[in-house]
């Protein structure tokens, strides 16, 4: 919540608004019928971040963390049926909600040097090769 706060107060003094909203990835498997699921399911939540009244440090973070709370607490609410709730209005140029994202990458490098002979050996078989994507659109404005 401290990253995405940083995020939102460099945002929105570049942008010069009070009112930054940031998309934010969510894996999408609170149900239990999705929980074994093999696949992608992830769902954008939009963080709003209000700087109105120009807080300080402490009173934003008590306001993302609020508002953090409700997002979670409300991922499973389809976006469709968010953004019809809100009467927002549609455009394909543009990501509904919201044209930042943020997300945490926190995963743990692989530790090559624990592997023992054997598994050297099982490595040597693998190829890796670079490809070209053919679609070059963003999601988003900046991630």
């Amino acid at each position: 919540m401290l990253l995405l706060a940083a995020y939102q107060i460099t945002l929105g003094r570049w942008a010069q608004q009070d009112d930054v909203c940031i998309g934010v990835p969510v894996a999408g498997r609170d149900h239990p019928l999705t929980k074994n699921l093999i696949g992608f399911f992830v769902n954008g939540l939009v963080m709003r971040g209000d700087m109105s009244g120009n807080p300080s440090l402490e009173e934003y973070l008590a306001r993302i963390k609020k508002f953090s709370i409700q997002a979670f607490e409300n991922q499973d609410v389809p976006n469709e049926l968010v953004l019809a709730a809100i009467n927002l209005r549609r455009d394909a140029a543009f990501n509904p909600g919201a044209q930042v994202g943020f997300s945490l990458q926190s995963a743990l490098e692989p530790q090559v040097q624990s592997l023992d002979t054997a598994g050297f050996q099982a490595l040597s078989n693998i190829v890796i090769e670079a490809f070209d994507n053919e679609h070059s659109v963003a999601i988003q404005d900046i991630t």
